[in-house]
């Protein structure tokens, strides 16, 4: 069987490219405020398990929120800023980075894995 190439497609010439315009502190001072609330579930004070499960909240402090989602990452650090807990890559955690996605006025239950006990 023979085959005959023929060049490059389209698809071989064009080069992805990637622009991030960063915004600055000014142009987002108009949006509004957003309050995180972490609980242990089940009433729980403190971690106890390798294992632990929260509750996040995200609420607006606006009447009349924008539907924009709130990127949360969720890391336990130890007194030296070592990263020793971590969200667990479970629905409501983008496995890409590792943060979770939430609107305002949403509540989901999150897994954790402890790296180690401190």
């Amino acid at each position: 069987m023979s085959y005959f190439h023929g060049g490059l497609s389209l698809q071989e010439a064009i080069v992805p490219v990637l622009a991030v315009r960063l915004r600055t502190v000014e142009a987002v001072a108009g949006k509004p405020a957003y309050t995180v609330t972490l609980r242990c579930k089940r009433g729980g004070k403190r971690v106890t398990t390798m294992r632990p499960v929260f509750e996040v909240a995200v609420d607006a402090d606006s009447l009349f929120p924008d539907d924009t989602p709130v990127e949360i990452l969720l890391e336990a650090r130890s007194a030296a800023d070592d990263i020793v807990g971590e969200a667990l890559h479970s629905p409501p955690v983008n496995p890409a980075t590792g943060t979770l996605s939430l609107r305002p006025s949403d509540r989901v239950g999150c897994d954790a894995q402890a790296r180690r006990v401190l």
